[in-house]
């Protein structure tokens, strides 16, 4: 016990000096509203929504704390008390950074983000998504090593689908970058697994989860009993003064039998080797005119991709963050999952492709954007491997459905900074026709979404808020 106190006393002695060094920033408090006029998430009727959010941010050398609450009435979710008038609570953010410089240490509820920053990125879903996790980063310049993990499901309540709760999920994240002048390159690794939240070696090992999980099959005294999906891509971006390049390749469940020569494959009479095909795709760029930032970017994903090879209920690793396609709020009114909420990695999921201009730009103080997206997709189903088939069906499929969603839609936004005010808008209009919808699968297990012909709606979204941001305390260190 007394070489503990000596150990914590050696260490505070040692910190504090390095802290004294430092600004101490004062505490940043904001507050602010927003309304949003949208279709009602229950009947799609017309629904004025409100959005009540606070948030703190502080600021001390190394260490930054952040903390970002909402109160809200979407009707997304059962409200929490009812005296919040229909209301609950959600955590945008919650966690702490610890910024070394070479080194970084983030943990908490926090919105993650793929290590290249699209519209379509691939391993991490462009739409901010929050979740419980912890990522080491190191970045020296020339090579970046970054590990992530991600909690998914954790002492879960019962569910229809599994009475005792979904299984403990979740999932690790790493890239490894190398960078020469202005080109940057590298690989990027995931993983899901089952029956456990976290896996210290697929963190704290820097191997690529590929072959973590080849050791662990029988015939080993480290084997398991386990049955991971790994997903393994590919990226390259450039970067000049008024333009950035970049593509982006993502194998779902590889297996790296396709190295092996066809006749040897023969000789051995093997039968299931064949290079997985499940398949997803981004790239795109930017360019600085003088009027302004151009973008084009174009996304895609083969049938059964992100999805988990076998059946959910047995092994439910898909790359989702729940194994489902529906939930129940809590008076059992059931309610659809919006697949957007729900992929880990890419947005829009398998089956489809997708194509987005956009253009920003400064006017005085305004900040303005604009995008026109176009999206084509077919079935699809985080949770149902197959759809209609009950065994594992051709990899290569992509937008074979006999009628197809097309979803066309243009956006527009600006914000406006006034002393502590920060004021914005967005609006966005535009059709879905032959709109997905959940059905039976025709082959059992859950539900798959599909195009549903002359089922025809109009998009349209307006929002509008502000926040307000406010200092308190602040002094220079010695």
């Amino acid at each position: 016990m007394k070489a503990c106190w000596l150990t914590a006393a050696i260490l505070v002695a040692a910190v504090t000096p390095v802290f004294g060094q430092y600004q101490q920033n004062p505490i940043e408090w904001s507050f602010g509203a927003e309304l949003n006029l949208a279709p009602s998430v229950l009947n799609e009727n017309p629904r004025l929504y409100d959005n009540l959010n606070t948030g703190v941010r502080y600021t001390y050398g190394f260490f930054n704390l952040l903390a970002d609450l909402s109160l809200r009435n979407d009707l997304k979710y059962s409200p929490d008390e009812p005296y919040w008038l229909g209301r609950y609570f959600y955590i945008d953010q919650g966690g702490i950074l610890l910024d070394f410089d070479l080194i970084s240490l983030d943990f908490g509820r926090l919105i993650h983000r793929d290590f290249l920053e699209t519209p379509y990125s691939l391993f991490i879903s462009s739409e901010d998504l929050p979740a419980v996790q912890a990522d080491l980063t190191f970045q020296s310049g020339f090579f970046t090593y970054e590990s992530r993990w991600i909690q998914l499901n954790t002492r879960s309540l019962d569910t229809v689908i599994w009475p005792g709760g979904y299984p403990d999920r979740g999932a690790n994240y790493k890239v490894f970058a190398l960078q020469f002048g202005d080109i940057r390159f590298g690989l990027q690794d995931s993983t899901v697994y089952t029956d456990r939240v976290f896996d210290a070696e697929y963190f704290f090992s820097p191997v690529p989860h590929l072959f973590t999980q080849l050791i662990r099959y029988p015939g080993r005294p480290s084997s398991e009993d386990i049955n991971d999906n790994t997903i393994t891509g590919l990226f390259i971006d450039w970067t000049k003064p008024s333009s950035y390049i970049y593509a982006q390749l993502l194998v779902d469940d590889l297996a790296i039998d396709f190295l092996v020569p066809e006749f040897l494959k023969d000789m051995f009479g093997s039968t299931d080797t064949k290079f997985s095909s499940k398949l997803a795709w981004s790239l795109g760029g930017t360019y600085d005119f003088a009027f302004g930032t151009l973008g084009f970017y174009h996304a895609g994903a083969t049938k059964y991709t992100f999805a988990a090879t076998e059946e959910a209920p047995d092994h439910p690793y898909g790359y989702t963050y729940y194994p489902v396609v529906e939930y129940a709020l809590e008076d059992g009114t059931p309610m659809t999952l919006d697949y957007v909420d729900n992929y880990i990695g890419y947005k829009y999921g398998e089956n489809n492709i997708a194509f987005l201009v956009s253009y920003t730009s400064t006017f005085g103080k305004v900040d303005f954007g604009a995008n026109l997206e176009y999206v084509i997709s077919g079935s699809k189903s985080p949770a149902n491997p197959w759809h209609e088939d009950t065994e594992r069906g051709d990899y290569t499929l992509l937008l074979d459905d006999a009628v197809l969603e097309h979803t066309l839609a243009a956006q527009v936004q600006a914000s406006f900074p006034w002393r502590q005010w920060d004021f914005y808008s967005k609006l966005r209009l535009g059709g879905v026709f032959n709109r997905l919808e959940l059905e039976a699968s025709g082959g059992g297990g859950m539900d798959v979404f599909r195009p549903q012909a002359g089922e025809h709606r109009l998009i349209y979204e307006l929002v509008l808020g502000f926040s307000y941001t406010f200092t308190i305390g602040g002094s220079k260190g010695e």
